[in-house]
């Protein structure tokens, strides 16, 4: 084998290994901006809905409390482009109960919940109720 095509052949490698590299890191940030994405989202979601009881999370009510610089939108998705889930409820006594939660970056329920180790960001499931984060459904 001659000099140049040993030479090629290392730089193709070379770019090949170093491509591969930047998609890894990229696609690690990727799902780290997406779940901190969500963990905002739902703590938002979770706080407004608590402080103003109220009975759905409704689009336009969130427009006029959230104020311009927060879209509806950014609080009703996760990370990952998907509806968070709501589910509004009174205890036997009367106390106002609002749990938000993300099925996590692959969108099944997962075996742990954020928050919580040693789940991932990857893997877990994202649960609020009144704006604490759970362990549990």
């Amino acid at each position: 084998m001659s000099l140049r095509r040993v030479s090629a052949f290392v730089v193709v490698a070379v770019v090949l290994v170093a491509a591969g590299t930047v998609a890894a890191v990229y696609w690690s940030l990727s799902r780290h901006a997406a779940a901190d994405r969500t963990g905002w989202a739902i703590w938002v979601l979770s706080k407004v809905l608590v402080s103003e009881q109220l009975e759905a999370p409704d689009p336009e009510l969130l427009a006029s409390l959230l104020g311009s610089n927060i879209e509806p939108s950014d609080v009703l998705q996760d990370g990952w482009g998907r509806p968070l889930h709501v589910k509004i409820s009174t205890t036997p006594d009367g106390q106002y109960r609002a749990r938000v939660w993300s099925l996590g970056g692959d969108g099944q329920p997962g075996p742990c919940f954020v928050g919580f180790p040693p789940c991932s960001t990857a893997v877990g499931d994202w649960l609020t109720e009144n704006g604490e984060y759970l362990n549990q459904w």
